[in-house]
């Protein structure tokens, strides 16, 4: 082999082989190699600076990248998604910034990768299979079956494995900006409902009302009864239990109106004696050869009219609607008394007899009206009491009496459905064979409503099954089906709950009619479904952080390297050409001119090599 001379030593020369296709040179012969002196285009082995600049540049332009898309995606969150073009241009703006992510990263793993391997080279020893695989690992998944090169440059493999898992992030992340929907607020001009009762203008559409007979007076008007409608509103309303559904004018929209509503107060001293001396009288009304044995539900309207709201004021009546003259001795009140269970912290909870007093109110509606698919939801925004309506008790032709008789026919249609009462009772005349001893009573409207199913009728049907109350103030026994889809249908609440609730179920209940609410043009808030951006940056932030602190890892491994070998490495044509110029290592087989693929076939004597500061030496040779 051709040695240079000692003052060539200072030099360092490449080989000019001179030999033609069919005749093979032999490397070992220095007489055939020409040393030719390169020496002034070599330079003193160092770190190329611009090796490393570019695997950490690389990171952070990935770094940057998956930044940049989290700040993107949120300032997107809420916004109107808009025309498919602008669908379109999100996208591909997030889909840019995940592939900016993946260029950056798997670039500064791929350098990474390349300053490890040539570190591992220098400490392993592999086939010239086992280099093939090692410098295809970053370019094939088929090196990763290669046990030699998974036995010897380990975390070389490692890092070559991370490069092609990379990507599985940016499939993450675009997938974190999606379509949801919102709702909206908007002003706008509509069709809604308007409901009139308060117009004294349309007052001969609640109530009726005749003519006074004071001729001197003509235009005066008497308030005799409710119009039919509104009666057959209230009991659909008290039979669901909830309001009648409106005409959808708009998906979704807010209502502000005022109407009636019936609020209902613990009754003062005073009032629930006027209630126990009523109830009393009912008794001694009933046929005398029936006594009542318990009085569990008693209402009625009290007649105000000769005392007016002094309960104090002599003995009060009960109105009677059904009279012929009922509506000129009445009130906007409904008084009542029940047995209500109540804890005993010393033993089972005993009934306590309960009086309410319930006043008729103008309210000031709020009501969020949707209507998603066809069905009707409805929720209260705000319902404010404003005034006690007082009862009409006489002729009068004023705005405020006709508005005060249209508020008077709720009333009266609602109190319809709950006067009355429900008791036990035993019949002294009673045999074995003339019928029974004693029995339950309901002579009430109470019962075709939903609010039968009040907790404070309980101790009725406790006393009608001869259960006994526990504790909780519960039937101690089953409670039968039928009593138990009542329970659900008030959702075991109180009269006083139920009652307002029913109150203000009967005034939504007359936006459903035309009469009663026409349509009106109005400017109102109207809440639209719109489609916004809806952003997920957990997961965006979890798979990139997944995968930039494995790159970093990568990166840092990558600069050791670069430290351990002294030099900055490459996996270029001059660089391998550098590494493989032992003439040792041409005899594979038959040297041939070709860049063709050399086959297993072609490998059967394969040399087993590491790398040495200036290239490939061959260790030994191994029969395959």
């Amino acid at each position: 082999m051709y040695k240079p001379d000692e003052k060539e030593s200072s030099s360092s020369y490449f080989y000019e082989i001179d030999f033609t296709p069919t005749e093979r040179p032999d490397i070992r012969n220095s007489q055939q190699l020409r040393p030719m002196d390169f020496s002034s285009a070599v330079r003193e082995s160092r770190i190329y600076w611009i090796s490393p600049a570019l695997m950490l540049l690389t990171y952070l332009i990935g770094l940057a990248a998956a930044a940049g898309q989290h700040c993107f995606y949120s300032s997107l969150v809420g916004h109107y998604v808009g025309n498919i073009d602008q669908q379109q241009r999100v996208l591909r703006y997030g889909t840019t910034f995940a592939f900016a992510t993946q260029v950056g990263l798997v670039s500064s793993v791929g350098i990474a990768y390349t300053q490890c391997l040539w570190s591992a080279l220098r400490r392993a020893n592999l086939s010239i299979r086992g280099l093939d695989a090692a410098f295809g690992a970053y370019n094939t998944l088929l090196s990763f079956f290669n046990v030699e090169m998974l036995a010897n440059v380990k975390v070389p493999s490692l890092i070559a494995l991370l490069a092609w898992c990379l990507p599985i992030a940016s499939l993450i992340t675009p997938a974190t900006l999606s379509v949801g929907l919102d709702i909206r607020d908007r002003a706008v001009m509509t069709d809604v409902f308007s409901l009139n009762i308060s117009d004294p203008n349309q007052a001969h559409r609640y109530s009726y009302t005749v003519p006074s007979h004071d001729s001197s007076r003509p235009e005066d008007q008497l308030f005799l009864r409710p119009r039919t409608v509104i009666a057959r509103l209230t009991v659909a309303a008290a039979t669901t239990g909830q309001a009648r559904e409106t005409e959808s004018f708009s998906q979704i929209f807010v209502d502000r109106f005022f109407g009636p509503v019936v609020k209902c107060k613990d009754a003062s001293a005073n009032v629930a004696k006027q209630i126990h001396d009523a109830t009393e009288r009912s008794k001694m009304a009933v046929d005398k050869s029936v006594k009542e044995i318990q009085n569990s539900y008693f209402a009625f309207v009290p007649d105000l009219s000769r005392s007016g709201i002094d309960a104090n004021a002599g003995v009060i009546q009960v109105a009677n609607h059904s009279d012929t003259n009922g509506a000129a001795h009445g009130s906007n009140e409904l008084w009542l008394r029940f047995q209500r269970y109540q804890a005993d912290p010393h033993g089972p909870a005993v009934l306590r007899s309960h009086s309410l007093q319930c006043q008729l109110y103008n309210t000031s509606y709020q009501v969020n009206f949707s209507f998603v698919q066809g069905v009707q939801s409805i929720q209260w925004k705000e319902l404010v009491p404003l005034n006690i309506i007082p009862y009409p008790d006489g002729p009068s032709s004023s705005d405020q009496s006709d508005m005060e008789m249209a508020y008077t026919a709720f009333m009266w249609t609602l109190s319809d459905q709950l006067t009355g009462s429900i008791g036990f009772y035993s019949n002294s005349t009673a045999s074995a064979s003339t019928g029974v001893n004693s029995f339950s009573d309901i002579t009430t409207g109470l019962q075709e409503t939903a609010l039968l199913g009040s907790s404070d009728l309980q101790s009725f049907f406790d006393y009608n099954h001869n259960l006994y109350p526990s504790k909780n103030g519960t039937s101690s026994g089953k409670v039968s089906d039928q009593r138990a889809e009542d329970i659900a249908l008030a959702r075991n609440r109180t009269f006083d709950v139920l009652i307002e609730e029913l109150s203000a179920n009967i005034t939504l209940s007359l936006l459903s009619s035309d009469l009663l609410s026409p349509p009106v043009t109005a400017n109102v808030t109207t809440a639209e479904p719109i489609n916004v951006y809806i952003y997920h940056p957990k997961n965006l932030l979890l798979a990139y952080g997944i995968a930039l602190f494995l790159a970093l890892i990568a990166v840092v491994l990558g600069a050791c390297a670069y430290v351990s070998n002294g030099v900055s490495h490459s996996n270029s044509f001059s660089s391998i050409v550098r590494a493989t110029r032992n003439p040792d290592l041409l005899d594979i087989d038959q040297l041939q001119a070709s860049t063709a693929i050399l086959l297993d076939r072609q490998a059967k004597s394969q040399k087993v090599l590491r790398l040495r500061n200036h290239g490939f030496v061959v260790l030994q040779e191994e029969k395959i």
